[in-house]
């Protein structure tokens, strides 16, 4: 697990026991290890964006599932990922928030990203590219799918 910002931190699918028994809130953005999670929890872990809000589960910790595939061309909506920002920002005021992927290299790494750019806003925001830069000198396991790479390229302006 890896600490991004205050009260934020990344995960991969080797940190899901750690995950699982810490105190975290947690956006889920991945596959395989989602499952491992409902089995943890016993049952089926809430939708972010297909639900009004999120569900509280066990201890009252918040997990969410954010539908993001890899694609080769992308079908993500801005508004999602807004979002998902929003929903880190909430959970930030009482937990400390995990984005999780399977190798914490992509899609979640790619949230805490605009995290960083946009609401930290101690990455430069001015542009995907120079948002990356930076990113990578903090983060440099930072390997974008070619499809997220073409999104945030051509939707950044859209991304707060």
């Amino acid at each position: 697990m890896h600490q991004i910002d205050d009260r934020l931190f990344l995960a991969s699918s080797t940190d899901s026991q750690t995950v699982v028994q810490g105190s975290f809130a947690v956006l889920l953005v991945c596959e395989w290890p989602c499952r491992f999670f409902e089995e943890q929890l016993g049952r089926p872990v809430s939708t972010l964006f297909q639900q009004q809000s999120e569900v509280l589960v066990g201890s009252g910790k918040p997990y969410l599932h954010l539908e993001l595939s890899n694609q080769e061309i992308p079908n993500y909506q801005a508004r999602d990922f807004n979002d998902a920002l929003d929903v880190i920002a909430r959970w930030r005021q009482t937990h400390d928030v995990v984005i999780m992927s399977e190798n914490a290299e992509s899609r979640s790494a790619s949230l805490a990203l605009l995290w960083l750019a946009f609401r930290a806003k101690k990455i430069s925001n001015s542009s995907y590219r120079a948002a990356r830069l930076d990113f990578t000198n903090l983060y440099p396991r930072y390997v974008p799918w070619p499809g997220l790479v073409i999104f945030l390229e051509q939707w950044w302006d859209s991304l707060r």
